[in-house]
């Protein structure tokens, strides 16, 4: 520190010391055999602050601007110091009589550097006793050395502090998650008094209600007696108070099913692989589709030696042909969907690519092209509830090919000839965990032999909307 510099004399002359430290000549001016010729003046300066006491032969004779007068001429050692500042020391050259010059000297402050960075960015950094810092990312942002707090903002975020220590010259850097406030997310429905279930989860309270939340994703679901389930999937962000109100429609569905009313769609597709096109609008009745992939849990309730790694009940069953696949719909009383009502039930009617819309988004589907990098692997249904369809149907793309009832064969209008197509092979829909963004596509089209099994092979079932058959088996 400069503080080591300083000498304390206990007396406010200075001259003869300094006299006697820089100039020999003095013992000869006594002796009268010489006079030290007397020089100009020297402005003392220093930068970016003045206050700095200045030293000269280890003595104290002032502080910065300090005009240095009746020095003799010549080079002189001039020292300064000042709190929060590196000692300083530089070379001046005392003038001629009659002259002045001005020497600056420049301090460097004692600092350190800073570096924060948050998640999510653009949070405000304040340092205790100084103010705002910037924003995140915060790089290399000097600070003075010492103890220091400092705070992080965002708006809708909770604040973060953090006290650290900083020693001259280091570089310190921090990373914050932040979290964010939760939101509050109001249910509605017409008529009231249903029933409410947030992402599978059946909640006490009845519409309306509302809930506290977490930062997400949420399915919200609603159903009262003698009604169709009403579904909606909402992104409730921080510190959001968001609304919904769903309208039940009357009627009835069997548990765990989805009504696909019947009407026109958008079938196929004319940019995608040959065997997609021609599109075309197709009419189909209503059906039933499962809200989600069968899963291990499921299917082992109809084959009791189903074997079940730990962890994976809720995850789609996998490795099985089309043949049980269509065993295991005829014992619950449902059956395989064609790949026309499975397309349905996927898009909706405005012919989109996706479940979610046009674009891909690899957010909303299990694929191989997971965000970040991460390798790919078959997930429990129902976790990527962005891809939900039009319908509320999950799953729909990625995650485990699903089997269809249909035949492998061209379109009405499609010319092309191959040899897969005939009563050879079934059809599978979807894509899976291990497939692209243009496999996971609505209209792409996959193809195996009955007895085929594979690790990302799975299925859902569907039923005729008329089918009221006494003793289904509801999951």
């Amino acid at each position: 520190m400069w503080q080591a510099a300083v000498h304390d004399t206990g007396a406010k002359r200075w001259w003869p010391a300094v006299l006697i430290a820089v100039f020999a000549t003095v013992t000869l001016a006594a002796c009268g055999s010489f006079r030290a010729p007397e020089g100009g003046s020297v402005m003392i300066e220093t930068e970016p602050e003045p206050g700095a006491t200045i030293f000269i032969a280890g003595t104290e004779i002032g502080q910065t601007p300090y005009l240095l007068e009746g020095m003799p001429p010549g080079r002189l050692i001039v020292n300064v110091g000042r709190e929060g500042y590196k000692p300083a020391s530089e070379m001046v050259e005392v003038p001629r009589r009659g002259e002045t010059v001005t020497q600056v000297i420049t301090l460097r402050p004692l600092q350190a550097y800073l570096s924060v960075e948050s998640d999510p960015p653009y949070a405000e950094v304040i340092l205790e006793g100084i103010g705002t810092l910037g924003q995140t990312p915060l790089v290399n942002r000097p600070v003075p050395a010492g103890d220091h707090t400092y705070e992080i903002r965002l708006e809708n975020y909770r604040s973060e502090e953090n006290a650290f220590t900083a020693e001259t010259d280091f570089r310190y850097q921090f990373t914050h998650s932040l979290r964010p406030m939760p939101g509050r997310l109001r249910i509605t429905s017409e008529p009231p008094l249903a029933s409410i279930w947030i992402n599978d989860e059946e909640r006490a309270s009845r519409t309306p209600a509302e809930f506290e939340l977490v930062v997400g994703l949420y399915r919200v679901a609603v159903h009262t007696e003698g009604h169709i389930m009403a579904e909606e999937v909402v992104e409730l962000m921080p510190n959001e108070n968001l609304e919904l109100s769903l309208t039940l429609e009357p009627g009835n569905a069997p548990r765990g099913m989805v009504l696909i009313p019947a009407g026109e769609f958008i079938f196929g597709v004319n940019e995608g692989s040959p065997d997609e096109r021609p599109q075309q609008r197709i009419h189909l009745p209503a059906f039933y589709i499962d809200r989600y992939e069968v899963t291990n849990a499921q299917f082992k309730e109809v084959f009791p030696n189903h074997p079940i790694a730990e962890g994976m009940e809720n995850h789609p069953v996998t490795g099985v042909s089309y043949r049980l696949a269509e065993e295991y719909a005829r014992r619950v009383g449902k059956r395989l969907p064609t790949e026309k009502e499975w397309e349905k039930a996927a898009r909706g009617t405005d012919g989109r690519n996706y479940p979610w819309g046009s674009t891909f988004r690899r957010e909303f589907v299990n694929s191989s092209e997971q965000p970040g990098g991460v390798d790919p692997e078959l997930r429990a249904v129902g976790q990527f509830r962005g891809g939900v369809s039009p319908y509320g149907v999950m799953d729909m793309a990625g995650n485990a090919y699903e089997w269809t009832s249909s035949w492998y064969g061209p379109y009405p209008g499609n010319e092309d000839i191959k040899t897969e197509y005939g009563q050879i092979y079934r059809v599978l829909r979807g894509g899976s965990y291990l497939t692209g963004r243009f496999d996971v596509r609505v209209t792409r089209r996959h193809f195996n032999l009955a007895d085929a099994t594979r690790s990302d092979y799975g299925f859902r079932c569907a039923m005729d909307a008329e089918e009221e058959a006494e003793g289904t088996q509801n999951r």
